[in-house]
């Protein structure tokens, strides 16, 4: 074997190197903040974010009475699987009054300035394994990557008012309340709809499949597999930011149509021109 052989050999075997396989887990909530584990189980539930404090009258506040949930069922609930369904209390002499405590009391969004009687937050993620080879080119690392065993996940929570035990309504007000939560759940449920509609995951599966390659600064004072790990999250995580923005744009497009559930004639409308 000549000595220019030799040193080929020698040099290929210093620059290709074979990356530990490593499992990553990737989630990302509605405002688009990335949380990342090594804990499978550690997946941040999505909850309504606290109100500014606001004084009301015949109210409770929901920065200090708990969440419950209503011992009476005064509408006919459609609730969907794997969705976490919470209630903060509300109460009223009457009809009127129980509106006035809904508005005063709902959930705050902080991107309309202002409280909705109803509220679905939401947490999408992923875990995933790769494998690597990267070869040592000057100050980088050329790292090629294969991502498999990819799992789509989403964790959704939907907030709502409930009567409080004090709350006098007569019986035709007890219908008009089930009337109005009918609606409102509709309208969250159908937030939960969009939020997991297939096409995102095929989306994000395929986003993240055409990830073959990443080139990474080298540092020798960094473990190598850490800077390759850290440069597939950075492209994995891209690709969540883009699917979060376009699952929000297509929830705000919602109730933009609906006007927030007041024009229910165009839920069809919306669903139907996709």
């Amino acid at each position: 074997m000549s000595l220019r052989i030799l040193l080929f050999l020698l040099v290929t075997f210093l620059t290709l190197n074979t990356s530990a396989r490593a499992e990553v887990y990737q989630y990302f909530n509605d405002e688009g903040t990335l949380i990342v584990t090594d804990n499978p189980y550690n997946i941040k539930k999505p909850k309504a974010r606290p109100a500014p404090r606001q004084e009301s009258r015949h109210v409770h506040r929901q920065d200090q009475a708990p969440v419950v949930q209503p011992k009476q069922q005064v509408f006919s609930p459609n609730y969907i699987d794997d969705v976490t369904y919470e209630y903060y209390p509300v109460s009223g002499r009457n009809f009127m009054e129980v509106m006035e405590s809904t508005r005063a009391n709902g959930p705050f969004d902080y991107s309309d300035n202002r409280r909705y009687a109803g509220q679905t937050r939401w947490t999408v993620g992923w875990s995933y394994k790769f494998g690597s080879t990267y070869n040592r080119e000057g100050g980088y690392l050329r790292a090629a990557v294969n991502i498999y065993d990819f799992d789509f996940r989403t964790d959704i929570s939907v907030l709502m008012p409930a009567l409080a035990p004090e709350s006098t309504l007569t019986d035709s007000e007890v219908a008009l309340w089930g009337s109005f939560m009918n609606g409102l759940l509709e309208h969250e449920n159908d937030h939960v709809k969009i939020t997991t509609d297939p096409g995102y995951r095929a989306e994000a599966l395929r986003m993240i499949s055409d990830i073959k390659e990443v080139l990474v600064p080298f540092d020798p004072s960094y473990d190598v597999n850490s800077l390759i790990r850290s440069a597939v999250e950075a492209e994995t995580a891209k690709v969540g930011h883009s699917l979060i923005k376009n699952i929000k744009s297509r929830n705000e497009e919602y109730d933009r149509v609906t006007e927030h559930g007041i024009k229910h004639e165009m839920r069809a409308a919306f669903f139907g021109g996709r």
